[in-house]
């Protein structure tokens, strides 16, 4: 459990500088930190639950296209996470075009590694 809650924490603060980085994200409802969490929230437990079996699913493609499919399915958890929260909550994170999810799944993934880098 302690491991979820420190894999929320780092996609929170990476969702957090995604959101300061990226000009094309808007941000549904009224509190910004609460939005964070939630799609935090939602992205932990889509990148738990579903994350694996897409991947696994998805490994002769991923092969065939040298890991690029890998993207796609960064993209498509994405979309899943901010769709759950703005269904469940009626707030979170809207990705405006594909091109900010690509730029947002890159750097949730280098500063998510970063913090949980350093809260171990």
């Amino acid at each position: 459990m302690s491991r979820f809650f420190g894999r929320w924490v780092s996609l929170s603060v990476a969702a957090a500088v995604m959101i300061w980085l990226l000009p094309n994200i808007q941000v549904v409802g009224d509190n910004t930190a609460i939005a964070v969490v939630v799609f935090a929230l939602f992205l932990a437990l889509v990148n738990a639950s579903i994350r694996p079996i897409l991947h696994a699913l998805s490994l002769p493609i991923t092969i065939l296209t040298l890991g690029l499919s890998a993207f796609a399915i960064n993209i498509l958890c994405l979309h899943l996470a901010s769709e759950l929260a703005l269904s469940t909550f009626q707030t979170g994170i809207v990705f405006t075009d594909t091109l900010t999810a690509i730029l947002g799944s890159i750097v949730l993934a280098i500063v998510s590694s970063i913090v949980s880098k350093i809260i171990g």
